[in-house]
């Protein structure tokens, strides 16, 4: 075994115990927490909803200037009001830069507790290494915050259980980074399936193709030096190994720090497969997948293929390869035809003959009002404290499809979601 990668039967314990503890990222504890639930805040209709990103990064930056974009917005009362990074050559080009964006001088932390400790915000963006994204959340909601919390939805699917009873423990808003589902097509998709218009569905071909190494940041890494980290802090439960930059800017590469290309790319599409069709969660999976294209050292597969049989009897064949980006999207496999739910149209390619729909495609009719963006609406839900439209629930069907799915290429066998006991077997 790789002398990188903790054992995995220990890796899935320790990770399951301190999640379910709430320790696992250094919960505010005794009077910081205190202090912390004390501010807890519901924003009206006309409050000022204040904002702070934890991890600036590609997605936290991506992000960050979403949140000032709409801050600009007549009637949208936000502000970014603080970054917290551990890095600090990144953390102090992100200050200076957003800084400049929003005219004021913004709060600025290396850890996420001190943030919530120190600054007075109403919401959080978490957009961490995926190994954070639970242990933050956690901290956030027990400190009476709002959060939106990057996909996937942890690591483990006991680590993303320990966050879905945490937030049902509370009355927090908690958007999940699943961005699909804020998209028009799929719902009209999902409509269009409702109709059953494609007769019996049987199977769904599905894909997040690319043809790149994805997450490389070779010139970052050699400049990051490890006195501008807290290297022991960022490893958090991790096994202690030699600082190494690439654990940190291209953890998305190795097992620690993430569950691997599923819950990476898959998750999003997962999302939208469910979507369509109306399931939470598949209940059996068998996959396969490799490092075949990218001898970079990585230990996260670049080609991955899974077969997630549904219990509306159909069968998602499912597909990341980084060798070639051509792709199906999400194609939907009816008797009398196909609906491409990713392009918005439908038609009678591979019907059977007898009564197949138009051979001509058809597109599906969008809606004149659009949907709000998936940002737009988890700011709408912390005003009106409605459930958003990919709650905790919805990120933890997408974690149960994509740990299956991972967790059957990795034991090489096939294995089965009992919803009864709300695991994997």
């Amino acid at each position: 075994m790789n002398n990188r990668v903790m054992d995995r039967r220990s890796f899935l314990r320790t990770t399951a115990g301190t999640a379910a503890l709430g320790i696992a990222g250094g919960a505010v504890k005794g009077k910081s927490a205190a202090r912390a639930a004390s501010a807890k805040r519901t924003p009206g209709a006309n409050d000022r909803i204040s904002v702070g990103v934890v991890g600036m990064g590609v997605r936290g930056t991506a992000l960050a200037d979403a949140v000032v974009n709409m801050s600009k917005n007549k009637g949208v009362n936000i502000e970014l009001a603080a970054i917290c990074e551990l890095w600090r050559v990144a953390r102090e080009k992100k200050a200076a830069e957003f800084g400049e964006k929003t005219e004021t001088k913004l709060k600025v932390f290396v850890r996420h507790e001190e943030m919530l400790e120190k600054a007075d915000v109403d919401a959080v963006i978490i957009t961490t290494p995926d190994f954070w994204h639970v242990p933050v959340l956690l901290d956030c909601v027990r400190a009476g915050k709002d959060a939106y919390v990057e996909k996937p939805l942890g690591v483990t699917l006991e680590e993303a259980k320990a966050a879905r009873d945490a937030v049902h423990a509370t009355d927090r808003v908690v958007q999940v980074g699943t961005q699909r589902r804020s998209e028009d097509k799929f719902h009209v998709a999902r409509d269009f399936v409702k109709t059953g218009q494609l007769g019996k569905i049987s199977t769904i071909e599905c894909a997040f193709n690319d043809c790149s190494p994805r997450w490389r940041r070779e010139a970052q890494c050699k400049k990051m030096k490890e006195s501008d980290v807290d290297w022991k802090y960022y490893l958090r439960d991790r096994a202690y190994r030699p600082f190494n930059p690439r654990d940190i800017l291209e953890w998305k590469l190795f097992r620690d720090f993430t569950m691997g290309t599923s819950g990476l790319l898959g998750c999003h599409i997962y999302d939208a497969l469910q979507l369509v069709m109306d399931v939470p969660y598949p209940i059996s999976a068998v996959s396969q997948g490799g490092v075949f294209v990218y001898k970079d050292g990585r230990e996260v597969e670049d080609t991955f293929i899974s077969l997630l049989e549904y219990p509306r009897e159909f069968v998602a064949h499912y597909m990341t390869r980084l060798g070639n980006r051509a792709s199906p999207g999400l194609k939907i496999r009816g008797v009398r035809g196909t609906l491409d739910a990713e392009a918005g149209r439908y038609s009678g390619e591979g019907g059977r003959k007898d009564d197949r729909l138009p051979d001509k495609p058809v597109k599906l009719t969008m809606p004149k009002q659009r949907r709000p963006s998936h940002m737009q609406n988890f700011f709408d839900c912390m005003r009106s404290r409605q459930t958003p439209i990919a709650s905790i629930d919805v990120g933890y069907q997408h974690m149960i499809t994509s740990v299956i799915a991972q967790e059957a290429m990795i034991q090489k066998r096939r294995l089965v979601y009992d919803p009864k006991r709300d695991r994997i077997v």
